[in-house]
């Protein structure tokens, strides 16, 4: 991990802090973790218990989560964008790809309301929290595919 850092990598998410629900630094840890060829392992030894408080388990708030994963998703999808193997091209190219995604997408949820209390409600939760995150922190979303090229160089240039 110390690796990961003098590579210059830096967060973009903080996890949950107060009542905010974004959360994914874990899963941006371990995407640029295997970028620069660190390995992940499995052990069924390895045991993890989660307090969940009652007020939490109920609809409204797991409707609210799967929004805070859609815009954590978003942020770190760069790390998961295969795009950055080609020549990092225009920004503008990417952002009229991912507008025109969410904008499908969204169609697809508004046209059709899903019931409420099924899968595809908290689906539509997740796109409006893509759609929240475009809107609002697109530069985060840019600085991580600044870094995810960067990370992918300076790997590439410790084992070349």
């Amino acid at each position: 991990m110390n690796k990961l850092y003098q590579l210059g990598f830096t967060s973009s998410l903080s996890g949950r802090v107060g009542k905010t629900l974004l959360a994914g630094e874990d899963t941006e840890l371990t995407f640029a973790l295997k970028l620069i060829g660190g390995k992940l392992h499995y052990s069924s030894e390895l045991w993890f218990k989660h307090f969940m408080p009652n007020e939490r388990k109920n609809w409204k708030y797991l409707k609210k989560l799967w929004r805070s994963f859609g815009y954590s998703d978003f942020i770190i999808s760069p790390y998961n964008d295969r795009s950055e193997e080609i020549e990092y091209k225009k920004l503008i190219k990417g952002k009229f790809f991912l507008l025109r995604r969410i904008i499908k997408l969204s169609l697809q949820f508004f046209m059709k309301k899903p019931k409420e209390g099924t899968y595809q409600v908290l689906e539509r939760e997740r796109k409006i929290g893509e759609l929240l995150a475009f809107i609002k922190a697109f530069d985060m979303y840019k600085r991580n595919k600044r870094q995810v090229k960067q990370l992918r160089a300076a790997y590439e240039r410790t084992i070349g």
